[in-house]
């Protein structure tokens, strides 16, 4: 199934490896095992993370390997295929660079065919469970790199024939990809399909709670598992120890080829609590809608989830998800789940349901005649969740400084006769008023009917003009105006009563002498 492969590094390879130059570990002899010294510091910690205890972990970001490496490794078949046995070469190539704004650690070897180089660590780590994690970048396999690229390992510590396996492996130049999950504990070795792709974010983990079995499975790297196999021992198999490991192996090629990853980092925890891979999140929706709120964990054990509303415990909301339905403005608030199993716990993020009542015009703006120079206003009166937000528009273009409920325009021009139109908005939605149309006139005017009385008398003459409303009541005549004629016959209107205007009062005139 394989092909000829060249013993060079391809054109790739030597890309990907120019970011830092290559630099060996020194290795020193002591007995008949080979010790990998460099400088940095070893983390043992036990400072507690979401129901996690942290025993090691190289975020490499140098300047150096953290000192738990040894270069030593047993010759020990491949990670799926219990018909090779990979013979040990020592230490790896690497070096400590960056991608993708990430530090990491670039393991480029080139390797002859059923040969493993690695690292085991110096230290040996007893718990009853563990998560051994690695995030690593597939880079460019099939194309660069080839077989089993990267592998972690649990391994006996005073037996290293005994051991567990997981691996990606990119068989065939990356044309038969799958997962290995193999064992000598169990002696057993198996080749799972899954097709990774190239430069892409994964994670590898090995793990075992108490009581159950020890898995080996690859995670996408936003937390859901993607491929996974459960080997039939726990924890307890590793009753004396074990150490952690970190390699790479060809499998059978016709000559020497390329394995090349980037190793974001590693980490060793105790993993009796739940992971929370993917957090409940907020949102913000109008009154009377659905709600989903939803979690994702990862655990060896059963998990048992509990939502909680601003701290208080929701009765009966114990499954992944929470369904809200009719959510109103009083469900608004922090939301979180509490994610538990036998031996520890998980709470989630807080994820915020902000509900809000959509806006709604109440009084739309009003159309109106305006007069030039003169001053004219609209209004609008609506309702909705604060903060409500006015813009006024007309003729569909917005008027930047009108952002209250009602606008006032002055000093009238004729340009400013148009169609006017208010959007109320809250951070919910927004609502457009109907139109409101401005006319704007000259000025205003109306048409009346007016008494009109023609006086034929002496020019010069002092003359009085009465009216009473009621002609049997002689003695209520009331004076308007005196008027000296200028001319023999004149014209003199009553101004001061309209007659088309049906509630006036009719009246009856006279004109008398004023000596």
């Amino acid at each position: 199934m394989f092909k000829k492969r060249t013993n060079q590094l391809s054109a790739a390879v030597q890309q990907v490896l120019s970011w830092i130059p290559i630099r060996r570990p020194l290795i020193r002899q002591r007995g008949k095992v080979a010790l990998l010294t460099v400088a940095g510091l070893f983390l043992l910690t036990g400072t507690r993370a979401t129901a996690q205890t942290v025993l090691f972990t190289d975020d490499f970001s140098g300047p150096a390997l953290k000192p738990i490496w040894q270069a030593y490794l047993p010759d020990a078949p491949e990670g799926g295929d219990g018909t090779f046995i990979e013979t040990y070469v020592g230490g790896p190539n690497y070096n400590l660079s960056s991608l993708d704004g990430h530090p990491v650690l670039l393991l480029g070897n080139t390797l002859y065919p059923h040969t493993r180089t690695g690292w085991s660590s110096i230290t040996n780590f007893t718990a009853p469970d563990f998560r051994y994690e690695v995030r690593f970048n597939t880079l460019g396999q099939g194309s660069i790199s080839v077989d089993g690229f990267i592998e972690i390992w649990i391994m006996d510590a005073t037996d290293s024939s005994r051991y567990d396996i997981a691996a990606p492996f990119g068989g065939n130049y990356g044309q038969s990809r799958c997962f290995f999950a193999g064992s000598s504990i169990d002696n057993v070795y198996n080749n799972l399909p899954f097709n990774f792709e190239n430069n892409t974010y994964y994670r590898l983990v090995l793990e075992s709670a108490p009581g159950q079995h020890v898995r080996g499975y690859v995670l996408s790297d936003s937390g859901t598992e993607l491929i996974g196999w459960t080997f039939a021992h726990g924890a307890s198999a590793f009753g004396s120890g074990f150490k952690i490991v970190l390699s790479q192996f060809m499998g059978s090629p016709a000559g020497p080829c390329d394995a090349v990853v980037a190793a974001n980092y590693v980490k060793l925890t105790k993993t009796s609590g739940p992971t929370i891979t993917n957090q409940p999140q907020s949102q913000m929706t109008n009154a009377g809608a659905n709600v989903t709120l939803s979690v994702a964990a990862s655990s060896l054990l059963p998990m048992t989830y509990q939502w909680r509303f601003n701290g208080t415990n929701l009765a009966g909301m114990t499954a992944t998800s929470l369904q809200l339905t009719n959510v109103q403005p009083q469900d608004s608030g922090d939301y979180v789940v509490v994610v538990s199993n036998s031996v520890g716990y998980a709470i989630s993020d807080p994820a915020t349901l902000t509900v809000l009542i959509a806006p709604e015009i109440v009084l739309q703006p009003q159309g109106q005649v305006g007069y030039w120079g003169k001053n004219a206003s609209f209004s609008v009166e609506s309702a909705g969740s604060a903060p409500l937000s006015y813009r006024w528009y007309k003729d569909n273009l917005q008027i930047p400084w009108a952002t209250n409920s009602t606008i006032v325009l002055t000093n009238l021009d004729f340009n400013d006769a148009g169609d006017y139109q208010v959007l109320v908005s809250n951070p919910l939605s927004s609502v457009l008023s109907a139109s409101a149309w401005l006319t704007v006139n000259p000025a205003w005017v109306a048409l009346g009917m007016y008494p009109g009385l023609t006086i034929d008398g002496v020019v010069g003459k002092n003359y009085g003009i009465q009216y009473i409303t009621n002609v049997s009541h002689t003695n209520d005549w009331t004076t308007l105006t005196t008027l000296i004629l200028t001319q023999s016959v004149q014209l003199w209107v009553d101004t001061s009563v309209n007659a088309s205007v049906g509630t006036n009062a009719q009246r009856f005139y006279r004109v008398i002498a004023i000596p």
